[in-house]
């Protein structure tokens, strides 16, 4: 009997483990099915890195991109000295953003200055940036949904992706990312929201060293761009989306949130002053300056649903005589007030979670806007979008937790609702890919705006004017400029380059008039303008107005190789030849390896009849540029005038052989003495 019980246990044992083993999925499969939380923000990612590919063909514009690559010193290497200026100087006088500038100077290591390095790293950071948002998202409503009263919430992941999705190929965003200047968007923004999660984590289960990370990445997103200073503000937001007790404490908390934001902000502010960003709308009346906050409200609320006439300048509105702004402006106090007020009695009704919700969402996108609603006038634009960046995340929150909410209450319009998400989707990536072209160089992002707003910001014209003007393109830069001038533009650049183009030509007369209008605007007194008059006259004949010119901006910039070089060459001219040979002599001390510096004062040598010093600088010009035909054949002069006729013959042949058209009578005059003399 006891054999037999044992051989009766082996068999029920058996029987147990079978089950579990049916129930245990295998080892290999679970590796050939990547979790939904892997792939969701995977898929993500992708998807805003397809939308924004042409971006990776993008070129430098010349608006801001200059002052943080181009014309950087401080980006070419990581010296003691570069890194010490980066970190703790505004060296792109600004904003202060070391943080910043720091991935500029790693771009520079491996991109120099090719732009396509700057711009994958602007997307690569986006798209990185969706990914921390579904673990945001996705934190958030678990937590909400466990240990906040929230309810259970279904398609967690899903509503997650749908908000990563949301915020990587939102239209308004194309300027943080397709802008090189704007690293400093994407990059505060990937710290911000990785303080956010953080922040989330520290909540379910306080302590200083949960803390510690939300101070950390806290740090390096104000680091990185000065936008940051919202950032307490959005942990007052969550905290009342997770529903925080205690607000006394909960201020007491953040007190050295508070401290951090207040230094950068007054940084911020006079950083802004001294670089002429900060405007304080002169010409505006106190009822006007308080409608601009609530229109730059609406609209920023209104592009995140309907992405319309997007373009990367805003005016101001236009003033009618009598000093009143359109109607509209008029009215967006109450209807901001509207959108405030009557959603939130809506939810306050239907439940308090919901008006938690809607207080979290909007309360979150107010705190990321309200520093740049125009309260004062920072720059020449009503409103940017690059400043929807961070701000967005609380409407795509909230909105993507209310889709659940009627899915749940609606079960039968979820297909509906979800083919109207997709085609929402689909036009949000198909507006956000069409901005991505206006982008791609400064001809195509000048073009935009002047396309949207035509004849309202004279900048567009005149950048373009000068990019025509870089490429040699002057009838298109001609254009441009003259619609500035229609513009009564008071610019000097702009009436200096359209002279130049006058010259070119050969309207002489009003050429000469705009310089003169561009030295009336010139209150700098700059010697430019005069330096290109004096060209101008040099081409005419008038050598005297000429030198005029030329020694005024002398005076300006005595050590320009530029004047010098023409006043030195009008000198010779004129048979000034003493002057001459002084403005040469001061050439060469600037710049001794130029050979045509030794060509020309030999010449004004031979011509005072310093034949010695002439042949002296004749040789030394050419053993720099050997085959100058125009200097070897003054060389044979100089020989011919102290009669060494076989040095002059020599180099009146080379001079032939190297393409001078030296005269055969002359030739012959050379040989002939040269037999004489032998």
């Amino acid at each position: 009997m006891s054999a037999k019980k044992k051989y009766n246990k082996r068999p029920s044992t058996q029987v147990k483990q079978v089950p579990a083993r049916e129930d245990i999925q295998p080892v290999a499969e679970l590796a050939a099915a990547p979790p939904i939380n892997i792939i969701l923000p995977a898929a993500v990612a992708i998807i805003t890195f397809i939308v924004y590919r042409f971006t990776l063909n993008n070129q430098f514009l010349d608006w801001d991109d200059w002052i943080y690559v181009q014309k950087d010193p401080f980006i070419t290497s990581f010296s003691l000295y570069n890194i010490k200026m980066m970190l703790l100087h505004n060296i792109t006088r600004n904003y202060f953003h070391p943080i910043t500038m720091l991935t500029l100077a790693m771009n520079y290591s491996f991109s120099k200055l090719d732009p396509g390095g700057y711009y994958f790293t602007n997307v690569l950071i986006h798209a990185l940036n969706t990914v921390v948002i579904f673990f945001l998202v996705k934190s958030l409503l678990e937590n909400m949904s466990k240990n906040y009263g929230y309810g259970k919430i279904n398609y967690i992941p899903w509503l997650a992706a749908l908000c990563a999705l949301f915020h990587g190929i939102h239209p308004m965003h194309v300027e943080s990312v397709a802008w090189m200047a704007e690293r400093k968007d994407v990059l505060y923004a990937f710290f911000y929201f990785l303080g956010l999660l953080m922040y989330v984590r520290y909540v379910k289960q306080p302590s200083l060293k949960a803390m510690l990370p939300v101070v950390i990445l806290y740090g390096c997103s104000l680091l990185s761009k000065p936008m940051a200073v919202a950032f307490p503000l959005s942990l007052f937001a969550l905290d009342v989306l997770l529903k925080r007790k205690g607000w006394r404490n909960l201020i007491i908390e953040k007190w050295p949130y508070f401290v951090v934001s207040l230094a950068g902000g007054i940084l911020t502010f006079f950083t802004q002053k001294e670089s002429g960003s900060i405007a304080f709308l002169h010409g505006f009346t106190l009822i006007n300056k308080l409608m601009i906050p609530f229109y730059s409200f609406l609209m920023y609320f209104v592009k995140a649903f309907v992405p319309f006439h997007l373009c990367s300048y805003y005016p101001y509105p236009p003033l009618t005589h009598d000093g009143y702004m359109p109607l509209f402006f008029y009215l967006c106090p109450l209807i901001v007030i509207s959108l405030l007020a009557i959603p939130l009695y809506l939810t306050y009704k239907a439940g308090e979670n919901y008006m938690r919700v809607f207080i979290f969402g909007m309360g979150f996108f107010f705190a990321n806007v309200v520093f740049i609603l125009q309260f004062l006038s920072s720059g020449v634009a009503i409103m940017a979008e690059r400043y929807s960046y961070v701000a967005y995340f609380g409407i795509f929150f909230m909105v993507a937790y209310f889709i659940s909410v009627l899915i749940d209450k609606l079960p039968s319009y979820k297909i509906p609702v979800i083919a109207c998400i997709a085609i929402f989707v689909s036009g949000l990536a198909y507006v956000c890919q069409g901005r991505t072209y206006s982008w791609h160089d400064s001809e195509s992002f000048w073009h935009d705006v002047i396309r949207k707003y035509p004849q309202q910001w004279m900048v567009p014209y005149m950048n373009l004017g000068q990019y025509y003007v870089d490429k040699g393109e002057l009838d298109s830069a001609f254009t441009n400029y003259n619609i500035l001038v229609r513009l009564h533009s008071t610019t000097p650049e702009v009436y200096r380059n359209l002279a130049n183009i006058y010259a070119m030509h050969k309207q002489y007369d009003r050429s000469l008039e705009l310089y003169s209008d561009a030295i009336k605007y010139d209150s700098s007194g700059n010697g430019d303008t005069y330096l290109d008059r004096a060209v101008t006259y040099s081409i005419m004949g008038k050598l005297d107005l000429a030198l005029k010119d030329y020694s005024y901006a002398y005076s300006k910039d005595t050590n320009s190789e530029k004047v010098l070089v023409n006043r030195a060459y009008a000198y010779l001219s004129t048979g000034q030849y003493d002057l001459s040979i002084a403005d040469y002599n001061h050439l060469i001390r600037l710049n001794a390896s130029d050979p045509s510096y030794y060509f020309r004062r030999g010449v004004a040598e031979l011509n005072k009849g310093e034949v010695g010093k002439a042949i002296s600088d004749y040789t030394k010009s050419l053993g720099m540029q050997p085959n100058n035909p125009e200097c070897i054949y003054d060389l044979s002069m100089a020989y011919n005038s102290i009669h060494d006729y076989t040095n002059a013959l020599s180099n009146a042949i080379k001079a032939r052989q190297a393409g001078f058209q030296v005269q055969e009578s002359y030739i012959s005059q050379l040989q002939k003495e040269t037999a004489i003399s032998k």
